[in-house]
């Protein structure tokens, strides 16, 4: 009898094990983090003007209540800019104003490098990349170098805190004189920013 209990009660467990498992609710799989299988990352627009004046024009006539337009597209460099207007009438009436606007992404990559390459120079070449969002950020960086010798592994990965920066430094040899062309990019699965810079390497 103790023997038979004790199958029993054994059954009991296992089917009590067998019918919690069926009702219980499956277990989801954690998110998979930017650059994982299923989160591809954001492909960036790669920035590579970066003139100083978006827009001149020196003679713009404005209509009868002395308004004027006109369209103009930003250069590529993310910063501070400054459009100043000055008029004068036909009766040498002057006047002048100026407005102040700020071109920005979510994620911006900065490449830094010395002016210039001696040929046979073993140098530091930086990207520093700024996360101008409200959460810390996983970032994928990478540095692309033609004309010169790149050493080390060509992309990392980086915890950025928000409104945070980090930089990242490569070693490249100039081996012949020529042109040095560098691509950083910074990537999440959202955001995405590069620019390209060349160097003249002598």
């Amino acid at each position: 009898d103790a023997y038979r209990g004790s199958r029993e009660l054994k059954s009991k467990m296992v089917e009590g094990r067998e019918d919690a498992s069926s009702i219980m609710p499956a277990l989801e799989k954690a998110p998979a983090a930017p650059g994982e299988a299923g989160v591809p990352l954001a492909e960036p627009q790669v920035r590579q003007d970066f003139r100083s004046t978006v827009f001149w024009g020196p003679l713009v006539t404005t209509d009868a209540e002395g308004r004027a337009a006109f369209t103009a597209k930003f250069q590529d460099s993310l910063t501070a800019w400054r459009a100043t207007a000055r008029g004068i009438s036909a009766e040498t009436d002057v006047g002048s104003a100026a407005y102040d606007v700020r071109t920005k992404k979510e994620i911006i990559v900065r490449l830094q490098a010395p002016r210039f390459f001696t040929e046979r120079d073993r140098a530091t070449v930086s990207a520093k990349v700024h996360n101008f969002t409200d959460v810390r950020q996983k970032i994928k960086v990478s540095l692309k170098a033609e004309g010169v010798k790149l050493e080390g592994e060509p992309e990392t990965w980086v915890d950025v805190d928000p409104e945070g920066e980090k930089r990242v430094d490569w070693t490249v040899v100039a081996e012949k004189s020529g042109t040095a062309t560098f691509v950083a990019a910074a990537q999440t699965a959202k955001a995405a920013d590069a620019m390209q810079k060349q160097y003249p390497v002598v």
